[in-house]
């Protein structure tokens, strides 16, 4: 009988001396151009900035193995629960599933002991397509998936993935936000309401992008752009999603 032993452990500091080999990890399982530095996601570790949303970093092992890495936001406003980044080597559906319930729980506690909770976990899917008008990028066909087995919904809503291109400034891409209600709600064929839409986005895009991207670029361009970007949505957004 194989046996294997799960275990997650939260990062608090970057001696930790298998973060090295979770990142390189990482940097092999993400997708081109979703991936977030990891000088950053270090700086980020090491210095544990009081941000209005929580980060949670963490080392994911099979019997004392390092297999993978994960990275989560936590936004009080919305009460959302973002999941960045699920990466294991090898991809594998009795590891994803392992490990996102064991984040969620360990993450969940985390949150209750100061008296908050999560109402909704999001994620985002590329949208990138080939010429067959076939959607390409590996990670993002792999969890959508696996995200639609654990009962997460695809909003057809205007999203964009913000990421630091190759110049080192503020870029887009077409992506989908997936989310899994964990309050009674979101039932399929559900409207989505233009208010609510915004303030998810608001929160997202502010609390979680600009905030970790205005440590590392100008902080006026940063807010600049996040603000043009919230309008566009704004904008394309319908009331028949």
């Amino acid at each position: 009988i194989l046996d294997a032993n799960y275990s997650i452990k939260l990062i608090k500091s970057v001696k930790n001396k298998d973060l090295t080999e979770a990142l390189d990890i990482y940097i092999h399982t993400v997708d081109e151009g979703s991936e977030t530095s990891t000088v950053q996601i270090r700086d980020y570790i090491q210095n544990k900035y009081n941000d209005k949303r929580e980060m949670f970093f963490y080392i994911l092992y099979v019997n004392n193995v390092v297999v993978g890495f994960a990275e989560y936001g936590y936004l009080p406003k919305s009460k959302i629960l973002l999941i960045d980044y699920i990466c294991t080597r090898p991809r594998n559906h009795t590891y994803f599933y392992n490990f996102y319930h064991m984040l969620f729980e360990d993450i969940s506690e985390f949150i209750k002991k100061k008296n908050c909770y999560i109402k909704y976990i999001i994620t985002e899917l590329s949208l990138k397509k080939d010429n067959q008008n076939k959607y390409i990028d590996i990670d993002s066909n792999y969890y959508r998936q696996l995200f639609t087995m654990e009962g997460f919904k695809i909003l057809r809503t205007p999203y964009y993935q913000p990421y630091c291109n190759i110049k080192g400034e503020l870029s887009i891409s077409d992506f989908n936000l997936v989310i899994k209600p964990l309050i009674n709600g979101l039932f399929p064929k559900t409207n989505i309401d233009a208010i609510f839409y915004q303030e998810i986005m608001t929160d997202i895009y502010m609390n979680h992008y600009a905030a970790w991207y205005e440590k590392y670029m100008n902080p006026n361009d940063v807010n600049q752009f996040f603000t043009n970007l919230l309008d566009r949505v704004k904008k394309e957004f319908t009331n028949k999603i």
